[in-house]
């Protein structure tokens, strides 16, 4: 179903102290410059410019030559950076963002009034160029038609490449409140809809997101859902897969109510007991890629399952140990490598935290093993050569040689 969505944006301020947190000096000076005025003072237009080229679809993926490219589980691979395209480059050509005039508030401690700037979706009617071999003619031209700040959307929305932009930028309304986007709809066969999307980022609500409720005169009962800038980021993935993770302003502190509400997105972690977690979860459990430090000085980075550690990662010792490898039940448990502080070193298969299979135990002083292990000592058939070239063949049982 086709719908097209009037868009109506109060004047945003865009809250200055946090977007030193926006990762703004990891930028390459020469792209520094691209989002300043002349005079050398950020400029919101130039940044989302910016942001919005950083999103252009490569050309060479719009060549059926290359689907193989797609992830395999990718289901509609042309079509998916078609619509992206058309919407990345509909937005590039309509959005403007002016100076201000509403009155949002007074900054006590600069002393001064707080800058606003107003969101114009222009309502326009022309061709622009785009990348030979994406979309268009023949002639590489993109047609653009439309009226007032209208943004028609057929299963994807172009709203959430502005609001992946807006998510780093921390906007806020009136006093520094909660700024909000309202939307009036009206379907092909005449369904009216309404909504309105209030942007997050309090003390109640440390992760940058947008809160939408429908506005549904028919009913009583509203259903909000809420998209962190993770969420919105992850969703133009579905339909362009090669956008990069975005890791501005996701990384925030993780309450204990965002956990047992079932949280899902990148975050911190940190416990009263000096532990601290930064990385992935999935309805409220660590899940994916993470890190966490103990107080004791140890250190995990790796896959996570669950709330345990499960698949590959490197578990770092304070005392200097290491293992590097696979992980079940938050235990070594597969292949790995095992190294000492003094210079030894087990190269083989654990099971609970323990050697266990086959396995080769190098000793700093030259001595080497390479055999069967059990419950972490030397158990089966296994070859003990020392340092001096002397071997011991045979079965061991319990770290202790039997017979060759």
């Amino acid at each position: 179903m086709t719908i097209d969505w009037e868009y109506f944006f109060p004047d945003v301020h865009f809250n200055f102290e946090s977007l030193t947190t926006r990762n703004f000096y990891s930028i390459k000076s020469d792209d520094f410059k691209k989002i300043q005025t002349e005079n050398g003072y950020w400029c919101p237009q130039k940044d989302f410019e910016f942001h919005l080229h950083k999103l252009k679809v490569d050309p060479k993926y719009f060549d059926e030559k290359n689907i193989g490219l797609f992830p395999k589980d990718f289901s509609k691979p042309l079509y998916s950076i078609q619509r992206f395209e058309e919407a990345r480059v509909e937005l590039l050509n309509r959005i403007r963002i002016i100076d201000g005039e509403g009155i949002v508030g007074y900054d006590e401690d600069n002393f001064e009034e707080l800058q606003t700037f107003k969101i114009i979706l222009e309502g326009i009617d022309k061709v622009v160029e785009v990348d030979k071999g994406t979309i268009g003619c023949s002639e590489n031209k993109y047609h653009i038609r439309t009226k007032r700040n209208l943004i028609s959307c057929h299963r994807f929305n172009a709203i959430y490449i502005l609001y992946d932009w807006l998510l780093s930028l921390y906007p806020v309304g009136g006093y520094k409140n909660n700024w909000q986007i309202f939307a009036y709809g009206i379907s092909e066969y005449n369904d009216t809809f309404s909504y309105v999307d209030t942007f997050l980022h309090n003390v109640d609500f440390p992760i940058p997101g947008v809160l939408n409720l429908n506005l549904d005169i028919n009913s009583d009962k509203t259903y909000p859902r809420t998209k962190t800038a993770f969420d919105v980021r992850e969703y133009l993935k579905e339909w362009n897969p090669f956008i990069e993770d975005n890791g501005v302003n996701i990384l925030q502190e993780i309450t204990q109510k965002m956990i047992d509400d079932g949280y899902s997105g990148k975050g911190t972690q940190i416990w009263t007991t000096g532990v601290e977690y930064t990385g992935e979860y999935l309805d409220g459990k660590r899940h994916g890629q993470g890190t966490m430090n103990f107080a004791s000085g140890n250190k995990y980075e790796g896959e996570w399952k669950s709330d345990e550690r499960n698949g590959e990662g490197t578990f770092t010792f304070a005392d200097g140990r290491m293992f590097v490898g696979e992980f079940k039940g938050d235990k070594m448990h597969g292949q790995g490598t095992f190294t000492w502080a003094n210079g030894d070193k087990y190269v083989g298969k654990f099971k609970d935290s323990k050697m266990h299979g086959l396995g080769t135990f190098t000793w700093a002083n030259g001595h080497e093993y390479v055999g069967d292990h059990k419950d972490g000592k030397k158990h089966g058939q296994g070859i003990f050569t020392y340092a001096d070239g002397t071997i011991k063949k045979g079965l061991w049982e319990n770290d202790e040689f039997l017979e060759e």
